[in-house]
C-alpha cells in the first residue's frame, strides 16, 4: 500500500524534514489475531470421530471442542479448485481452477494461473503487518512453470508467502518427499529408518518441525507481530505411507499378522474395520445421529453402486440399465464398489488392512498436528490463534475396486491386480508401495453420501469436515448453515477486522464472491438440541 510522503525537501539538508512511515515495515493493529489454516486432503464427511466416523483424530477435535463444527460445509469436489477458492475467495473457475492443475486445458476459466487481480490471502495480510507461512501441499502452480527454470510467480513465495516448506504437486511420497524451500529445491533432511518409527523420517514430522521453526523466527524478533500459517499436509492423499506399526500404537489393531506367513490373516477379526464398507456406513450414520450431525432428514446411507452399476464392467445395451452411461458403453472399471459379502478373504484382509493404514497415517498426523498446538500452547499464542482445519474435497476412489499398491496405474486407466496386491499385504505403507485404499472405502468415508472425490455433483465429493475455534467465537457445538470453500477468506478478513483492498501490489481486484459466515459465531445460530 503506497503511501504519500509528508516531510518537507528543502534545498539544504538542514531545513528539510524526513518522513519514514511510507517507507515503514507496515504494522498489524494491536493485539491482532494469528491464523492457523489447516487443510487436510482427501478426507471424506464420515472419516473422523468428531463426525462420527471411527478414525481418531483427538487433536484436530480439540479444535471442535474449543469452537464449532460447521455439517453443511462444502468444497469444489477437487484438490486445486478448493485450494484456491479457500485462499482467496474467489470460485474456481474465476481462478482459473475449473480442475485439477495437471489437466488444465487453456481457456479462461481452465488455465490453471490463478488471476493476480484475484489476490489471496497472504498477499492482503503481509501488507497489514502480518507474517506469511506456507507449509506442505500447494497444487496451485502450473506443472510446466514446477521447475528451478520457470518463472516463479505462482509458486507460495510469489502470492505473498514469505516463506515457504513443501510440495508444490498435488501428492507427493510421504518418505523421500519432493521437498521445495522458499524457491528452490532441497532433499529430505534424514531418512525414513523403516525399523525406528519414533526417529525415522515422515512428512507429515517434517512439516511440523519446520512449522514450529518459522513462528520462532519470527517471535524471536518480533514477539507481537501475528502471523497466518497455511499447513497443508500431504495427508491423507495418496500414498497412504506410515510405519505399519502404527496401526497397533492407534488400536486400530491388535496384531499385524505373521510377515513370514501370507496365510495369516488373523488381524482381521480384531480389526474395527472387520464387518466393511457397508456396515461401516451404517454404524458410523447411527453415530452421527447421536452427535445431532443429521436427524430424521436422513435415515439411511446411500445404496451401493447408486446408479445402477451392476457388475464390473458389465455393458450397457438398452442405454437405461445403467444411469449416465451411452448405449454400448461400459460403466467405468475404475469407479464401482465390490460388494462386502461376495469378497474373497484374502480380499476382506486386503481391503481391511488397507483402511487401517489409512487410519493410521490420518491419526499420525493429527498427533504431528498436536505437537503444533502443544507449541501454542506452551508459547501463549493459543489463545489468541483463530484456528481452521478443512478438507479440501471427500474421500478419494483412486484405489479402483481392488485398492492399489501403485495409484500411478489409477492415472493410466489401468485396473489393479488383486493377487499381485494380495502378495504385498505386509508391505503396505511401506517404501515398497505407493498405495490406496479401493473405492469401497472412499464410498464408507464419505457416509452417508453418494460416491467420492471428482464427483462434483454429489455430496460425497464436495461435502467434508470443517470446524473452527479462536477468538470472536465464544459459543461451541453444531452449526448447519450452508458454508463454501469461497466463504472462508472473507470471514478471516472480518475476524481480523481488514477491509479487503482495491488494489494488491498494482492489481485492481476483482470482486471477493464468497460471503462471511462470522454472523453464525452468535449462539442464537446454534443447532437447536
Amino acid at each position: 500500500m503506497a503511501k504519500q510522503f509528508n516531510g518537507t525537501i528543502a534545498l539544504d539538508i538542514r531545513d528539510s524534514v524526513p518522513d519514514w512511515e511510507p517507507y515503514a515495515e507496515p504494522k498489524a493493529p494491536p493485539n491482532s489475531p494469528n491464523i492457523l489454516y489447516i487443510v487436510i486432503d482427501d478426507t471424506g464427511f464420515g472419516a473422523w470421530e468428531m463426525f462420527g466416523g471411527k478414525i481418531k483424530m483427538p487433536n484436530l477435535a480439540s479444535i471442535a471442542e474449543k469452537g464449532l463444527i460447521y455439517t453443511n460445509f462444502h468444497t469444489t469436489a477437487l484438490c486445486s479448485p478448493t485450494r484456491s477458492s479457500l485462499l482467496n475467495g474467489r470460485n474456481a473457475t474465476s481462478n482459473g481452477m475449473s480442475c485439477i492443475e495437471e489437466v488444465t486445458a487453456g481457456f479462461p476459466g481452465n488455465n490453471g494461473r490463478i488471476p493476480f487481480e484475484n489476490a489471496m490471502i497472504p498477499a492482503v495480510l503481509s501488507e497489514r503487518g502480518w507474517s506469511t507461512f506456507a507449509l506442505g501441499k500447494w497444487h496451485l502452480v502450473p506443472e510446466e512453470e514446477a521447475n528451478m527454470a520457470s518463472t516463479k510467480r505462482h509458486w507460495p513465495l510469489g502470492r505473498g508467502f514469505e516463506r515457504y516448506y513443501g510440495f508444490l504437486g498435488g501428492e507427493t511420497d510421504q518418505w523421500y518427499p519432493d521437498l521445495v524451500y522458499d524457491n528452490h529445491l532441497i532433499e529430505p533432511p534424514y531418512g525414513p529408518n523403516m525399523g525406528d518409527k519414533e526417529n525415522g523420517y515422515h512428512l507429515s514430522k517434517d512439516l511440523v518441525d519446520k512449522a514450529v521453526a518459522f513462528i520462532q523466527d519470527q517471535k524471536a524478533i518480533a514477539p507481537d507481530k501475528p502471523w497466518l500459517m497455511y499447513f497443508c499436509p500431504g495427508a491423507n492423499h495418496a500414498p497412504h505411507q506410515i510405519w505399519p506399526q502404527k496401526i497397533l500404537d492407534y488400536d486400530y489393531n491388535t496384531s499385524l499378522g505373521d510377515p513370514d506367513n501370507p496365510e495369516d490373516l488373523s488381524f482381521v477379526e480384531t480389526s474395527i474395520f472387520k464387518d466393511g464398507y457397508e456396515v461401516y456406513r451404517t454404524e458410523v450414520l447411527a453415530k452421527m445421529k447421536e452427535l445431532g450431525i443429521f436427524g430424521d432428514e436422513v435415515t439411511t446411507p446411500s445404496e451401493i453402486n447408486p446408479h445402477g452399476e451392476g457388475e464390473l464392467g458389465e455393458p450397457n445395451p438398452d442405454h437405461t440399465k445403467i444411469q449416465g452411461v451411452p448405449a454400448g458403453k461400459t460403466w467405468p472399471q475404475t469407479d464401482w464398489v465390490k460388494p462386502w459379502e461376495g469378497l474373497s478373504p484374502e480380499e476382506k484382509a486386503l481391503f481391511i488392512r488397507m483402511a487401517e493404514i489409512y487410519a493410521a497415517f490420518s491419526t499420525y498426523t493429527d498427533e504431528q498436528i498436536g505437537r503444533l498446538l502443544d507449541f501454542l500452547e506452551e508459547t501463549g499464542q493459543m489463545d489468541n490463534t483463530i484456528i481452521v482445519a478443512v478438507a479440501d474435497n471427500g474421500a478419494s476412489a483412486e484405489g479402483g475396486p481392488n485398492g492399489s499398491v501403485n495409484e500411478n496405474l489409477f492415472f493410466n486407466g489401468i485396473p489393479d491386480d488383486f493377487d499381485k496386491n494380495f502378495a504385498l499385504l505386509q508391505d503396505l505403507g511401506t517404501l515398497k508401495t505407493y498405495n490406496h485404499y479401493p473405492t469401497g472405502w472412499a464410498w464408507g468415508f464419505d457416509t452417508p453420501f453418494k460416491y467420492w472425490k471428482r464427483w462434483s455433483g454429489y455430496e460425497g465429493g464436495a461435502a467434508t469436515p470443517f470446524m473452527m475455534c479462536g477468538p470472536g467465537i465464544a459459543d461451541t457445538g453444531i452449526r448447519k448453515q450452508y458454508i463454501h470453500a469461497v466463504d472462508l477468506v472473507p470471514t478471516l478478513y472480518e475476524m481480523c477486522g481488514v477491509e479487503p483492498p482495491e488494489v494488491v501490489k498494482g492489481y485492481t481486484q476483482n470482486p471477493i464472491e464468497g460471503i462471511s459466515f462470522a454472523y453464525t459465531f452468535a449462539p442464537e445460530y446454534a443447532q437447536p438440541e
